[in-house]
C-alpha cells in the first residue's frame, strides 16, 4: 500500500475509501466460508497426510530443501492451470469475473475473489497436496509466498524498467499481470501465472504488453499502463464496488 502511494502506476477511477471495503469484505467472506464449511486447510490437510503416510512424496524421502522447492513449483503448476480453467468454462467464469470486474487493480484485487471460488481452489489444492503427500512446512511456505507475490503483482505500483524486464523472466510483475486484466478477451486469455512466469512460456500463453495498447499504437513502451482494465459490460459500474453485489454477481442473469 506504501509502495503504490509512493509509486502509483495509474490513476485510479474509484477513491480507495469507497472501493477497499468490498474488496477486503469479500476476502473474510471466502475465509469465513473456508472455516465453516472446509475447516482442513491446506497446510491441516498435509498435516493429516502426512500422519497417514500417503502420497508420493512420503515414499521418496526427499531432503527437505529439495522437498520444499518441489511442493512449491508443483502447487505453483497447479494453481496456474487452475488459473486458466477459470477463463474457459462459463460457470466458473461466472465466479471469477468477480476478481476481473475490478477496473482499479491493486494490492486489495489479489483478495477479491468470490468466496465459492476461493472454496472451490482449496478443494484443487487439497487434491494436489494429497497426491503428493507434501509436508506441512512445504504447504506453508507455498501459501506466503502465493499470497505474498498475488498482492505484489496486483500493486497499482511502477518497477524501475530495468527491473521489470529482469524480474519477469522468473516472477510474475505488475504490469506482465496488469496485461491479463485488461479488457481485451484476448489479453485475458495470456499471463495466467501468479508467481513463476515459465508456464505461460512453457504453454504458450505469455504475452508481453497488452493487445489493447497495441491498436492504441502505445508499442514504445511494452510496459504502458494506460490501457483500461476490468470487464467491457461493466466499466464504470458502481456495483462492482458494492461488496452484496459482488456475492451476487455470479448467479445474475448475464446477457
Amino acid at each position: 500500500m506504501v509502495w503504490e502511494l509512493i509509486a502509483p502506476s495509474r490513476q485510479l477511477i474509484w477513491p480507495r475509501w469507497r472501493r477497499w471495503p468490498g474488496n477486503v469484505a469479500l476476502a473474510f467472506c471466502g475465509a469465513a466460508l473456508q472455516r465453516f464449511f472446509l475447516p482442513l486447510g491446506a497446510v491441516s490437510t498435509a498435516l493429516y497426510i502426512q500422519k497417514l503416510g500417503f502420497g508420493l512424496l512420503t515414499q521418496l524421502q526427499l531432503p527437505p530443501l529439495m522437498e520444499s522447492v518441489l511442493v512449491i513449483v508443483v502447487l505453483d503448476l497447479a494453481i496456474y492451470w487452475q488459473h486458466r480453467v477459470t477463463h474457459v468454462l462459463p460457470w466458473l467464469w461466472r465466479l471469477h469475473s468477480v476478481h476481473h470486474a475490478d477496473q482499479d487493480v491493486d494490492g486489495t484485487t489479489a483478495l477479491r475473489f468470490h468466496p465459492f471460488e476461493i472454496a472451490l481452489s482449496l478443494v484443487w489444492k487439497s487434491l494436489v497436496i494429497i497426491l503428493l503427500g507434501a509436508s506441512p512446512e512445504s504447504v506453508l511456505l507455498f501459501e506466503i509466498l502465493l499470497n505474498s507475490l498475488a498482492i505484489f503483482n496486483h500493486a497499482n505500483a511502477r518497477l524501475p524498467v530495468r527491473l521489470e524486464r529482469f524480474l519477469r523472466f522468473f516472477i510474475v510483475t505488475p504490469n506482465m499481470h496488469r496485461v491479463h486484466h485488461s479488457i481485451d478477451g484476448q489479453d485475458q486469455l495470456h499471463n495466467f501465472g501468479f508467481n513463476l512466469t515459465i508456464w505461460d512460456r512453457l504453454f504458450g500463453s505469455h504475452r508481453e504488453s497488452s493487445a489493447f495498447e497495441s491498436r492504441s499504437d502505445s508499442e514504445s513502451n511494452p510496459f504502458s499502463p494506460s490501457f483500461p482494465l476490468g470487464v467491457e459490460d461493466w466499466q464504470n459500474d458502481v456495483r462492482t464496488i458494492s461488496l452484496g453485489w459482488l456475492l451476487r454477481m455470479p448467479f445474475l442473469r448475464q446477457d
